[in-house]
């Protein structure tokens, strides 16, 4: 490619800016296409969802893996039939919380890593609470901790909360209840 690009400049103005005289292409940067792919001989399109590939319709798709997350849970893990009843909230929860196992809260941090929301369920903790249980500590990710850092954590979150809101008062075992939902 030759510097017709740059036509309408002046050469030395051009030349005192330090522009190329000639346009290179990078082929590492360069997007590739194979016109002689047949998709019908595909058997599935793996993606993730980081958006660099593609905008995805984000709701439907997190709604989705919530609906069949329980359907997993209650056909091949145990869990109450209830569960079935439960709907998607997409504003329940953000990326970036943090999971307590041991005491089924979902947490929010503060940027020194101490825990300046939390959730039980549905409930949200009082400061009161907050300081009893984690004040003065900084929160680490753990086994009994767990990080909730990707876009599909955002309807596991969701659901963490359903599922112990639900379960409250039969004295639930935390921590298997989230590895149950992300295992599902």
């Amino acid at each position: 490619m030759t510097s017709s690009f740059f036509s309408e400049i002046p050469a030395p103005v051009l030349e005192q800016a330090g522009a190329p005289s000639v346009l290179e292409r990078d082929p590492t940067r360069a997007i590739y296409t194979n016109r002689n792919l047949d998709l019908s001989l595909v058997r599935s399109v793996g993606f993730d969802m980081d958006y660099t590939l593609a905008n995805y319709h984000k709701e439907p798709m997190e709604s989705l893996q919530y609906q069949m997350t329980i359907d997993y849970l209650v056909k091949h893990m145990g869990y109450p039939k209830e569960l079935n009843r439960f709907q998607y909230n997409p504003h329940l929860s953000i990326r970036g919380l943090v999971v307590d196992k041991r005491q089924g809260h979902l947490l929010k941090m503060d940027m020194h890593g101490r825990v300046w929301r939390a959730m039980h369920g549905h409930r949200h903790l009082e400061r009161l609470e907050i300081d009893t249980l984690y004040k003065n500590h900084k929160i680490k990710i753990t086994k009994d901790f767990a990080s909730l850092d990707t876009l599909f954590a955002i309807p596991e979150s969701s659901l963490y909360c359903d599922v112990i809101n639900l379960l409250k008062n039969q004295s639930p075992k935390y921590g298997q209840i989230f590895d149950d939902i992300r295992l599902a």
